[in-house]
């Protein structure tokens, strides 16, 4: 399955967090088996106050696993940290030497471009509503668009825009026709209730059970499969199709 890691920061716009999670959990019940996962995990592993001051407790209590990451989304509230934690951006590199794609969310755009990560590409950046925070990143070409949608990025402008953006992924990830599902159901309201995020950690004690690295030599079962694929052809079989008659209800 394709694996999504929310990254939140605080002050973090909830909205965008739980319209972003039903997204993937409508995605997944229109679908004849399970295409998607995701967790949330959080700078410093403990907990955060989104935006509307909800505490919110990190789903994976650590940065493991990074290989498993699909797309990352950072999310961030008003104020932009000044300093970017060094296991968070550890975090990110592995992700993108995988192959997997980097996203950012309202002023989460703002953190991926401080550190370099939109350089030389298209990206939207959501600007921090401080009058002071004024930086200029020439090597970045800024879109005025919700969002902004590449091989390896995604930014996003924020609040509703998310639920756009991720049917935009979800048609690149799966297929047109689930997206284009997903998305009819995100304009009338008849969204998945959002499931518990699960954590992708590894699980095998040190010393114990298979590496993904024997597995990538060997073709078993368990080998990861290539990042252009679909998530149709990771499972082996023909992508989703809209079903014949009335569609089916949630």
């Amino acid at each position: 399955m394709v694996h999504v890691s929310f990254v939140l920061f605080p002050g973090f716009p909830m909205l965008a967090y739980a319209l972003g999670c039903a997204v993937l959990d409508t995605a997944n019940r229109l679908s004849p088996e399970p295409l998607f996962t995701y967790d949330m995990r959080i700078p410093g592993h403990q907990p955060v106050r989104a935006c509307n001051s909800a505490l919110v407790e990190p789903g994976c209590p650590n940065w493991d696993a990074a290989e498993t990451v699909d797309l990352v989304l950072v999310l961030c509230g008003d104020t932009v940290p000044a300093r970017i934690p060094n296991g968070f951006q550890a975090f990110l590199s592995r992700i993108e030497a995988a192959g997997g794609r980097l996203g950012g969310v309202a002023t989460g755009t703002l953190i991926l471009a401080q550190i370099g990560w939109l350089n030389g590409r298209q990206a939207v950046l959501s600007r921090s509503p401080d009058a002071a925070d004024d930086r200029q990143f020439p090597a970045i070409e800024v879109l005025d668009r919700p969002y902004a949608l590449d091989d390896r990025r995604l930014t996003v402008a924020g609040g509703t825009a998310i639920g756009e953006a991720l049917c935009a992924w979800v048609a690149k990830a799966a297929s047109p026709a689930l997206a284009q599902e997903v998305a009819r159901r995100l304009a009338s309201g008849k969204l998945a209730t959002p499931q518990s995020p699960t954590c992708r950690a590894r699980r095998h004690p040190r010393g114990r059970g298979p590496r993904r690295s024997d597995h990538r030599r060997d073709g078993g079962a368990h080998a990861r499969p290539s990042r252009n694929a679909t998530c149709a052809d990771r499972l082996g079989r023909k992508p989703w199709h809209e079903p014949q008659g009335a569609a089916r209800a949630l």
